[in-house]
Order: C-alpha cells, then sequence, then structure tokens
C-alpha cells in the first residue's frame, strides 16, 4: 500500500494506492479521510480501531467521523484555511468552530472516548481535529472536557507516534 500526498495547493484529499492483488475487482482507491481511516482499520480488525459489521458501536464511530468529516474538516477548517476566503467568511466559520466545539464537548462529558469505550479511527480524526484547533490559536481551555480529550489522547503512545511522524514528514516537505 502506498500513501500518496498531494502537492501544496491542491483542492484533492490524501489517495492511498492500493495494490492489484490486493484489490477485489469492484474496489475503489479510498480518496476521503472518512473512507481511508475505515478501509485502514477494516484492514486490521483485530486492532479494534472499527467495531464490527453491524454493530452499535460501528454505527456510533460512523457517525462520528462523519460529523468531525464535514462539521468541523469540511464545515470550518476549509475556510478557515483558504487563502482567497474573504476574512469575514475566516470569521464566521471560526464562529462555527467554537459551536461545534461546544457540541463536541458536552458529547465528550463524562466519557474517555468519543463512540465507544475504546480507542476508534474517530478518535483519531477527532484528536487531529482539536489538536489542530490549538495550532491555530482556537483557546482550547474555552473547552476544558475538549481539552482534557486531547491531553488523554496526546498521552497514547501511537498517537506520540503519529504526531511524530507528521511533523517530520512536514519538515521534510518544506
Amino acid at each position: 500500500m502506498m500513501l500518496v500526498l498531494m502537492p501544496p495547493g491542491c483542492t484533492h484529499v490524501t489517495t492511498m494506492l492500493v495494490p492489484r492483488s490486493s484489490c477485489r475487482s469492484d474496489s475503489v482507491n479510498p480518496r476521503t479521510a472518512n473512507l481511508l481511516a475505515l478501509y485502514l482499520a477494516d484492514s486490521a480488525p483485530a486492532s479494534g480501531l472499527m467495531p464490527a459489521p453491524g454493530t452499535p458501536e460501528r454505527y456510533r464511530v460512523l457517525e462520528w467521523l462523519n460529523f468531525v468529516g464535514t462539521e468541523i474538516h469540511k464545515g470550518c477548517f476549509y475556510t478557515m484555511f483558504a487563502p482567497d476566503a474573504p476574512a469575514e467568511a475566516k470569521a464566521w466559520a471560526r464562529g462555527r468552530l467554537e459551536k461545534k466545539l461546544a457540541y463536541v464537548a458536552s458529547r465528550l462529558d463524562g466519557r474517555e472516548f468519543v463512540a465507544t469505550d475504546g480507542f476508534t479511527i474517530a478518535d483519531a480524526y477527532l484528536t487531529w481535529a482539536l489538536t489542530l484547533c490549538g495550532k491555530i490559536g482556537v483557546d482550547m481551555n474555552a473547552h476544558p472536557v475538549a481539552a482534557a480529550y486531547v491531553g488523554r489522547m496526546h498521552a497514547r503512545p501511537a498517537v506520540q507516534a503519529s504526531i511524530g511522524a507528521e511533523m517530520a514528514a512536514a519538515q521534510a516537505a518544506a
């Protein structure tokens, strides 16, 4: 399997190319964050990153993948990072993000993980989004439940390794 990063300025998302030998004739190459995460988790079912098909837990994970992907990633970050977006649109997206973070915090209250009783791909995607919030100047202290969640996720060795790899790749690309 090979991960192909899109060039700077490209509006498409990362694409994963799957070798022919592992593809069914009806398969597709994952081209969205949600599908990429789902493909990777389903490729390693023993990891527990995605609950079994047909279970309520799987649908909760899918719900959160879609929430992060549509409401935070595309619904807010897209506008906030668009170089040609007017300042008013960026301010609107930032206000919208604050509302989404309040919702996330309300759903995380009393929970260690977002969708199930264990770490899933929904936690990975939400952790990425909340980490990015902190890096773009969002005051995560205004959302203490979400900030505590990010702290717990960042304490996980696999999350630390992932962030380290992402930082190394970003530095290499710069």
